[in-house]
């Protein structure tokens, strides 16, 4: 094996390893640039998990659109062909639900109807 295959391979282990241990709650993905945090981001991150034990922190899964009307706010995700809501909104559409934050799916098929997204069928 060469040098350059052996250092890939250790980066890939080391990953591995990363992934594992924030699938068992033992880091922050703030340990894990990799994983799409900068430094700064990184820090915070591990700021929320010491000050806020429990709290998430979301990157993936936002809706397309936040909204405000007359004064409320609501979001929607647009959908196009069969496409359906990935587990990554449903996590995050449910904690908007949470926070009173109400989301919808919009369809071109139907341009005149907002769905709740637990209600949401694709096309």
């Amino acid at each position: 094996m060469s040098s350059n295959s052996a250092l890939t391979q250790a980066k890939a282990n080391r990953l591995i390893a990363q992934i594992g241990d924030l699938r068992k709650g033992r880091t922050t993905l703030a340990r894990y640039p990799i994983l799409g945090t900068n430094d700064t981001e990184g820090a915070f991150l591990d700021h929320l998990a010491e000050r806020k034990p429990g709290a998430s922190a979301f990157r993936a899964g936002w809706p397309d659109f936040l909204v405000e009307h007359e004064g409320n706010l609501f979001c929607v995700e647009v959908k196009s062909g069969h496409d359906d809501v990935r587990e990554s909104q449903r996590t995050m559409f449910a904690a908007l639900d949470r926070a009173g934050i109400r989301t919808y799916v919009w369809h071109p098929r139907r341009p005149l109807t907002l769905t709740p997204w637990r209600a949401f069928r694709p096309l």
